[in-house]
């Protein structure tokens, strides 16, 4: 049965203290309060010591968990240590289909990283981009040879991202100012915002109109200006994100 979220955060707590050089050879009674401190803090709730002896059981016996912790107990020290030297849950290698889908993923998000909105996370989407884009165990990453990425993202617009997403997320009316493109004139639109979309280079906002009882799709990089508005809206039933 896959652990809940307090056990993986108890095993990394373990993991620490196990795999310690300044302090090594943690007791269970150790291992126990740093638990409790780390998860509950000094007034919090109390980790018995079967649920420590179950954690260890875990980490040294269950697969699901992607590692089978080297954990021994050695009566000299009375206490808890790795067999295998400079062992960490936190360095298990990753598997050829793993890195396969963590570059995949980074690649795809590297787009976005020149896009103002996305510019405070630019420094840490270069930092994973850059770890990744070869294995650490040498394993040669084929996926650009059959997906083609664009070189970039359009910016254009993307100076509206930032409302736009409030008013999705907050679900507030926003007004919006248009330039269409066959008319060549502006429009002010009130709009429900539902959701953002790239397409092509392109960012575009799907939203409701209660004007035209219909659902009206804008371009960003045609947008003029933008208003957050204190209404708020709730969807119209049956839209399909």
């Amino acid at each position: 049965m896959p652990a809940n979220k307090y056990a993986l955060l108890r095993y990394r707590i373990i993991d620490r203290l196990i795999s310690s050089k300044s302090k090594p050879h943690p007791t269970k009674e150790e291992l126990k309060e740093a638990c409790e401190e780390s998860l509950y803090g000094s007034f919090g709730e109390r980790i018995s010591d079967s649920t420590i002896e179950k954690d260890l059981y875990a980490m040294r016996n269950e697969g699901e968990l992607g590692y089978y912790a080297p954990i021994k107990y050695s009566k000299r020290y009375n206490g808890y240590f790795y067999e295998e030297e400079n062992y960490s849950i936190s360095e298990i290698p990753l598997q050829e289909e793993d890195l396969g889908a963590i570059k995949f993923a980074a690649q795809t998000l590297y787009q976005f990283k020149d896009i103002e909105i996305f510019q405070q996370f630019s420094s840490a989407i270069a930092r994973i981009f850059d770890k990744i884009k070869t294995s650490p165990e040498g394993v040669e990453i084929k996926e650009e040879k059959f997906i083609q990425f664009e070189q970039s993202i359009s910016d254009s617009g993307s100076e509206y991202l930032g409302p736009v997403i409030d008013a999705i997320k907050s679900k507030k009316k926003i007004e919006v100012t248009y330039l269409s493109f066959k008319k060549n004139k502006t429009k002010t639109y009130i709009l429900d915002p539902y959701l953002l979309k790239e397409y092509k280079g392109r960012w575009y906002v799907i939203s409701w109109s209660d004007d035209r009882s219909d659902y009206l799709t804008f371009s960003l990089d045609r947008i003029q200006k933008t208003k957050l508005l204190k209404e708020k809206f709730e969807e119209v039933r049956g839209f399909d994100h």
